[in-house]
């Protein structure tokens, strides 16, 4: 069906990280048909091999093959369809240049939270801070109706600082990101950052007389606010995720103020349109003073000459523009 129909263009991916099983799918981007999946107990080429010339029994070589990184995939892909055009998927593209960029960073911030339990802390006054204000059901009552008549509710205090309190730690511990994962989404940093700015709000109101409560709030946010392994990371991974956030833009790939996470397709554009962006992408980053000292910047550079060269690949070939514009 598909040799007659002008052939399909092979997608491949595994569901799962890690090294526990994975779901093994491929589907034809061009009917959007799901052909195969199997369940493997890991990426290694070995395990996918069979599953690939089983694809290759049931419906012919692919016109090219799209999919991401992982040296099980590369391997098996060359085993079995050699010499078929093959693309590396820009998101995938993408997420392992921002691994690589910013992931050390992000390890040492997401252990150094760990090693406050930071999280279980505000956890536990969070629940603390509910637990009072729930054995003061007059106090909610009070301030419901106040709100309701567009009055100043008359709140004693050290409620009114318990509300205020516990709304901070709710905003701090509240889960923010897009769908992506790492490295588009980065939770921790989000975390961080967030408590940073709960401990200026709580330094402000402190400095101008306030309730105990936020007071012991400060002080347990002190060690993370002290922490200079922290910030020394925040401050280099915010560099490094303004750089691949240019990038990403280039691409059009993964858009920041998407809410449809991994089922968002990117912006329909030109593909070589987006070659322009990223060459000038890359210009303005190894234009800069630093750029040559700098390993990080050198092997995205590197990375991106991988991608450039599969875009002028599919520019100089009409059946496979549309590979690099699907992925």
């Amino acid at each position: 069906m598909y040799q007659r129909g002008g052939g399909y263009i092979l997608h491949l991916d595994g569901t799962c990280d890690g090294k526990g099983p994975v779901l093994m799918s491929c589907l034809d981007s061009i009917s959007e048909i799901v052909l195969g999946n199997t369940k493997l107990p890991s990426e290694k080429a070995d395990e996918i091999i069979p599953f690939l010339k089983n694809i290759r029994k049931l419906f012919g070589i692919p016109i090219a093959i799209v999919h991401d990184m992982g040296r099980g995939i590369l391997k098996a892909v060359a085993t079995v369809f050699s010499g078929t055009p093959n693309f590396i998927c820009h998101f995938h593209f993408l997420r392992d240049i921002g691994k690589d960029l910013f992931g050390i960073e992000y390890d040492i911030i997401r252990k150094r939270l760990k090693v406050h339990g930071i999280r279980a802390i505000l956890r536990r006054r969070d629940r603390s801070l509910k637990q009072t204000m729930d054995n003061n059901p007059k106090a909610a009552c009070t301030m419901e109706n106040g709100i309701s008549s567009g009055q100043l509710p008359a709140l004693p205090v050290d409620m009114i600082a318990a509300i205020g309190c516990y709304s901070l730690i709710q905003w701090a511990l509240k889960d923010v990101h897009n769908g992506y994962g790492f490295p588009f989404d980065c939770p921790h940093l989000s975390f961080t950052e967030r408590l940073f700015t709960v401990y200026q709000e709580i330094t402000n109101i402190s400095d101008h007389n306030g309730a105990p409560i936020f007071l012991k709030l400060k002080k347990e946010l002190q060690p993370v606010i002290d922490d200079i392994s922290l910030k020394s990371a925040m401050a280099t991974m915010k560099i490094k995720q303004n750089k691949f956030s240019q990038l990403r833009q280039a691409m059009r790939i993964a858009p920041e103020n998407s809410t449809k996470g991994l089922n968002d397709d990117g912006t329909d554009d030109n593909i070589g349109d987006i070659e322009t962006r990223v060459h000038q992408f890359r210009e303005k980053i190894t234009s800069e003073p630093t750029f040559s000292k700098n390993t990080d910047y050198v092997k995205l550079v590197a990375q991106i000459a991988v991608l450039t060269h599969q875009i002028r690949l599919s520019i100089s070939s009409r059946s496979i523009v549309k590979i690099l514009e699907i992925s």
